[in-house]
């Protein structure tokens, strides 16, 4: 079952259920990402294209453009690691979540983040 996007977007997400909200929505699986950055307030911001592109096709599918994944670091984390080769093709290819507060995202073509996660907040990029 897929859960409404516009419910989520805005609020804050603990580390507990980023994973049953990420396999909700098929991990956003094809999202293209635009942007990538690490915030001073230890926060990893993934700007990405149409979010629901996995579910292009189906019911479900809601084209939605200039979407900020914004994972919250815990305080402590100082080891993270950001392997990236961005370009105009980099889409997300999964997340995978590890004990409920260690997040891995996979791009394609290559490329992977790693980090310990408190929280997530989904936004539109104002």
């Amino acid at each position: 079952m897929i859960l409404d996007i516009n419910k989520v977007f805005n609020k804050v997400i603990n580390y507990y259920d980023i994973e049953k909200l990420l396999d909700s929505y098929g991990c956003f699986h094809d999202a293209i990402v635009k942007k990538v950055c690490f915030d001073t307030d230890q926060e990893i911001i993934i700007v990405v294209d149409d979010l629901m592109a996995n579910f292009e096709g189906f019911e479900e599918y809601q084209f939605l453009n200039n979407i900020q994944l914004i994972f919250h670091l815990e305080k402590k984390e100082k080891n993270f690691l950001i392997n990236l080769d961005c370009n105009d093709n980099l889409k997300i290819y999964d997340i995978e979540v590890i004990d409920n507060d260690k997040i891995i995202i996979y791009f394609s073509p290559s490329g992977k983040i790693e980090f310990k996660v408190r929280s997530l907040t989904i936004t539109g990029n104002d």
